[in-house]
């Protein structure tokens, strides 16, 4: 299996952020402590800003705005941490027939599942995703359905018509499966 070359750049950023952050920390509090004093060029004490500097009108606006935009890139740089789809592989499926072979890619093996998971009653859509060595497969189901949709039976017939039909359609001795069940009410917000 293919490393995650953008889990892996995504951690290496963070921990370089994170040694920034306890780095500049960790002088402020020294200097604001006076352990630093004899070392620094300026005076712990003087002021940040010269007396005689005079902020623009618009200086305080234009910071808020930028200190917004900056939260709320944050904001869904966060949110979409949650929202990790693992990545797919191709397969050979195996055959009595010896004179070739058979390769799927597992994207396209769940897409069929999916559908049929999306026309059951009150379902408004349905993902797929599937990980991991034939022998140790690892479904992945996103299904989003109104607040008013019969939620038991829906997982009734994912668990016990679905899954089973795509296990069987596979070949797969055995098959992992997570399920993220998301209701969306009339106006279209989602609960959890």
């Amino acid at each position: 299996m293919n490393p995650n070359r953008p889990a892996r750049l995504n951690r290496t950023v963070l921990a370089l952020l994170g040694l920034l952050c306890l780095a500049v920390g960790g002088v402020v509090l020294l200097v604001g402590a006076g352990f630093l004093g004899d070392l620094l060029p300026v005076p712990a004490d003087a002021p940040l800003l010269p007396p005689g500097l005079v902020l623009p009108g618009w200086g305080p606006s234009a910071f808020a705005a930028v200190a917004v935009v900056i939260g709320l890139l944050a904001l869904r740089w966060l949110i979409a941490q949650t929202a990790r789809r693992p990545a797919g592989s191709n397969w050979q499926l195996s055959s009595e027939i010896t004179t070739g072979t058979t390769h799927i890619g597992s994207d396209a093996a769940v897409r069929p599942l999916a559908d049929e998971i999306e026309d059951y009653p009150g379902v408004r859509s349905a993902t797929a995703s599937l990980t991991g060595p034939h022998q140790h497969a690892h479904l992945y189901l996103r299904v989003s359905a109104d607040d008013h949709a019969d939620i038991s039976e829906l997982r009734r017939r994912i668990g016990a018509d679905a899954i089973p039909r795509l296990t069987h359609a596979l070949n797969l001795p055995a098959l992992h499966a997570d399920l993220l069940l998301r209701l969306v009410t009339a106006g279209g917000a989602r609960t959890g």
